[in-house]
C-alpha cells in the first residue's frame, strides 16, 4: 500500500545579492604567477558587478583581459579579427602589437561580446564592445590602485553595460587572461587550457570557461537530470537519459558493474564520441545501447557521470536492469528496488501537483525546486522517508507563492539527485 505524504512548501528561499562566487588561477606562473596563482572573486548587488583580483607572488606590471559572454550578439569565437591598437589596453584585447598577432582561441559555446582590461601600469581600467576594428569604449572600470605591488586591486562595471538588468537569474560567462601590454601572453588563465609554456606571440586555446550568476551563483546546477532509465533485451540494455538544462556542460560518461557496491567501468566516454558531449543549455535526449558482454538473466548496475568543462564530476543515481530473452526471470535475479521518479502530476498544474518516487530503502530526503536557469526557489520537503521494493512516496506540491513557468523539482536522496520537469499555469 503506498504511503501518503501530504506536503506544502515548508519554506521559500529568496535569491539574494551581494554573494561571492571565487575562481582560482590555473596555477602556472609564466610572468611570476600574478594571475595563475592569485584568484578571482565576483559579487554584484543587482546593479553593479565587482570583480576583486588577489595576486599570485609576482608583481602587476603587465594587463588583465577579461572576455565576456552576455549573448549580446558581438559572438566573437576568436580575436583574429581583432586589430586595435589605439592604446596598450586595446592591445592586449587584440593580441596585436605592431603587426604581431596573438590568436587567442575560445573554447566550444563561448563568443565573447565584451572584453574588460586593467592595468597598474597603465593607471587604467576600462570596459570595451568588442568590434572587428576599433573596439567600443563602454566606461572606465574603476581601478582600485596604480600599485603594481599591492596585493589585491578590484575594478568594476554596471550589468546595464553588458546589455543586462542585474535582475535574479542574469549571468555571464567569462575567461581571463594576463599578457604584457605588447600582447605576449602568459600562460596564466582562469578558465581551461593554455597548461604548456608561454604562448608568446603564437595562437593559443582556451578548452573551458567560467560563469557567473546574479546575486554569486557559479554554474550552480551544471546538468539538471530529468530523466535516466535501463531497459532490458535480449544480451542487451538500452540506455536513455534526458537533460532540462546543461551550463558549463562537457559531456557523460557511464559506469557499469555487476554487483551495485562493487566496482564500475567505464563503457562509455564522451571524449571517444561527439555524440554524448554538450548538447546547449535547454539540454537534449540522449540513447546507448551496452551490448558488450551482456548476457540474459544476470543484473547489471550503471552510474551515469556528468562531467563540467573544468573537470568536475557528478555521480547521478544507480539503475539496474537484468537484460532477458522474453522468457520469465529466474529467482534469484529479481529487478532491486531502486530510486526513481515515477511522475509529476497532472502537468501542467494549477494550483498543486502530486511527485511521486521511489527509494531503495528508507533515508533522508530533500525535495526542492529550481526555476531553469538554476536558482532554488523552494523547499518542498525535507524529511526521512520510507523506501522498498513496492512502495512509492507521494508529495503534493503547492504553486503558491510562485509565478507561471517551467521549474524543476530535485529529489535529493543519500547522495544522488533526481529531476522532474513541471509547467505552473495560474
Amino acid at each position: 500500500m503506498k504511503k501518503m505524504i501530504i506536503l506544502f512548501f515548508l519554506s521559500l528561499v529568496p535569491v539574494l545579492g551581494f554573494s561571492q562566487a571565487v575562481y582560482p588561477g590555473n596555477g602556472n606562473s609564466g610572468f611570476g604567477g600574478v594571475l595563475g596563482t592569485g584568484n578571482f572573486s565576483i559579487n554584484d548587488n543587482g546593479t553593479t558587478v565587482t570583480i576583486t583580483f588577489t595576486k599570485g607572488s609576482g608583481g602587476f606590471n603587465d594587463a588583465i583581459v577579461v572576455y565576456i559572454d552576455s549573448d549580446g550578439s558581438r559572438n566573437f569565437p576568436f580575436t583574429v579579427t581583432f586589430t586595435d591598437e589605439g592604446d596598450n589596453l586595446r592591445k592586449a584585447i587584440s593580441g596585436r602589437s605592431s603587426g604581431s598577432n596573438t590568436v587567442l582561441l575560445f573554447p566550444g559555446s563561448f563568443e565573447a561580446d565584451y572584453a574588460l582590461a586593467f592595468a597598474p601600469a597603465e593607471s587604467f581600467g576600462g570596459l570595451w564592445q568588442l568590434e572587428t576594428g576599433s573596439h567600443t569604449f563602454i566606461s572606465s572600470a574603476n581601478l582600485s590602485s596604480f600599485s603594481t605591488t599591492d596585493p589585491v586591486y578590484t575594478v568594476s562595471f554596471t550589468w546595464a553595460s553588458i546589455g543586462l538588468t542585474g535582475g535574479p537569474g542574469d549571468n555571464f560567462d567569462f575567461l581571463v587572461t594576463y599578457l604584457s601590454t605588447t600582447a605576449f601572453r602568459a600562460n596564466e588563465t582562469i578558465g581551461e587550457g593554455l597548461e604548456g609554456g608561454n604562448p608568446g606571440f603564437g595562437a593559443a586555446a582556451f578548452t573551458g570557461f567560467r560563469s557567473y550568476y546574479q546575486g554569486g551563483y557559479d554554474t550552480p546546477l551544471p546538468v539538471e537530470l530529468l530523466s535516466w532509465s535501463a531497459t532490458p533485451a535480449d544480451n542487451k540494455v538500452i540506455l536513455n537519459w534526458e537533460t532540462a538544462s546543461e551550463l558549463n556542460h562537457a559531456g557523460f560518461e557511464i559506469l557499469r558493474s555487476t554487483t551495485k557496491d562493487g566496482k564500475f567501468q567505464s563503457i562509455l566516454n564522451y571524449k571517444d564520441n561527439d555524440a554524448y558531449g554538450y548538447k546547449g543549455q535547454q539540454g537534449g535526449k540522449y540513447s546507448f545501447v551496452d551490448d558488450r558482454k551482456v548476457y540474459n538473466g544476470l543484473t547489471y548496475f550503471y552510474k551515469l557521470v556528468d562531467i563540467a568543462v573544468d573537470g568536475k564530476r557528478t555521480e547521478h543515481t544507480t539503475i539496474s536492469a537484468i537484460p532477458t530473452d522474453g522468457k520469465p526471470v529466474q529467482p534469484g535475479f529479481e529487478s532491486p528496488a531502486e530510486f526513481a521518479i515515477k511522475g509529476l502530476y497532472p502537468n501542467p498544474f494549477n494550483p498543486s501537483g502530486n511527485l511521486e518516487f521511489s527509494l531503495p530503502k528508507k533515508g533522508f530526503v530533500s525535495v526542492e525546486l529550481y526555476n531553469v536557469i538554476g536558482q532554488k526557489v523552494a523547499i518542498a520537503f525535507q524529511g526521512t522517508l520510507e523506501g522498498g521494493k513496492n512502495h512509492t512516496n507521494r508529495i503534493e506540491i503547492s504553486g503558491n507563492g510562485l509565478p507561471s513557468g517551467v521549474y524543476l523539482a530535485v529529489v535529493n536522496y543519500s547522495g544522488q539527485r533526481l529531476t522532474s520537469k513541471f509547467t505552473l499555469l495560474k
